[in-house]
């Protein structure tokens, strides 16, 4: 074997290592948290019945978010051993660089883009939330989004969450306590420094990718800085640094507000790159687009369920009578 097949193979085994470690230590911890909350059933809670009931969708989410995303990702690797690699294990493990084809496929034109960016700003969102409410499992939902799927780890999150308030207000658990108060948000779900610097760094990344030529070293560079800066936000906080935190509420606006101008801007671009013809057809080639490559798909789809979980999210807190303005942290 020569050193680079070895460095391949490396890399790949530490890859799905680190994605089975996520994906165990975050379905432990949800599974868990959703028994604990089901065996309250006996008691003819109605709390615990609603939470069991949005746990369930949300966990339902990251199945059918998992298997379906993934089977385009699987595919995706089965094109590059056929295609780049000729059918070669040796050449696929040490030449196959999937992580930059990957996103040169999801990048190859705006429309392909308008789909991308958009799954990249939710990315944002998430980190932000797992940073100020999260606690320290953070590292492993993210780390389950960053190698395996976005909307699974959402969606895990999002039931853990569910099982755990629901827990703590029904007292089930004392040890559970989440410390909420409806006076208003606590200090803890605020955003730090570190996080909105990154995340601010992260969002003008994904602005500056689609002005780069995806066979640039300039775009490798700036793709790869754009991982590495979401990582730096799950970074602790300076504890003495005497600048205004913004609540998690607000920042979570803003993050929408920059992502439907963004959105708008996307819509532009592909209005001024397009020909007569595509203009005509806007819709159809947005459409196309998802279904041109299965990185594609698997993004697009990712992208989709990590809003119906946002969506079913809302439905909870829409249906909850008696809830606070704040998420809970450290427990989560």
């Amino acid at each position: 074997m020569t050193v680079k097949i070895l460095i391949g193979a490396a890399s790949v085994a530490m890859y799905f290592s680190v994605l089975a470690y996520a994906f165990f230590a975050v379905g432990k911890r949800t599974f868990s948290s959703y028994l604990k909350l089901f065996k309250s059933l006996k008691k003819g809670d109605g709390r615990a019945r609603r939470g069991i009931i949005f746990a369930t969708v949300f966990m339902l989410i990251a199945l059918i978010a998992g298997l379906s995303t993934w089977y385009y990702i699987i595919r995706f690797f089965d094109w590059t051993f056929s295609t780049v690699a000729s059918g070669s294990w040796q050449l696929w493990i040490s030449e196959s660089d999937l992580f930059i084809q990957a996103y040169r496929l999801v990048s190859k034109t705006p429309q392909h883009w308008f789909w991308s960016s958009q799954l990249l700003i939710a990315t944002c969102a998430f980190v932000s939330i797992l940073k100020s409410a999260g606690g320290r499992p953070a590292w492993r939902f993210a780390l389950l989004g960053f190698l395996g799927a976005i909307s699974v780890a959402f969606a895990l999150f999002l039931a853990d969450w569910v099982c755990r308030e629901q827990i703590s207000k029904s007292g089930i658990d004392s040890t559970l306590s989440t410390n909420m108060s409806d006076v208003g948000p606590s200090p803890l779900h605020t955003i730090g420094p570190v996080l909105g610097f990154s995340i601010i760094l992260a969002m003008a990344s994904i602005v500056l990718s689609p002005l780069l030529s995806t066979s640039s070293l300039a775009y490798i560079v700036n793709l790869i800085f754009l991982h590495i800066i979401l990582l730096i936000a799950l970074m602790p906080e300076p504890k003495r640094l005497g600048i205004k935190k913004t609540q998690l509420p607000q920042w979570l606006g803003s993050v929408a507000i920059f992502a439907l101008l963004y959105l708008l801007l996307q819509i532009g671009r592909i209005f001024v790159t397009s020909s007569a013809a595509e203009l005509n057809s806007f819709g159809q080639t947005l459409v196309a687009a998802i279904f041109e490559n299965d990185c594609q798909t698997s993004i697009t789809l990712d992208l989709f369920f990590v809003l119906g979980s946002a969506a079913v999210f809302f439905a909870y807190r829409t249906a909850e009578p008696h809830f606070s303005k704040e998420l809970p942290h450290g427990q989560l």
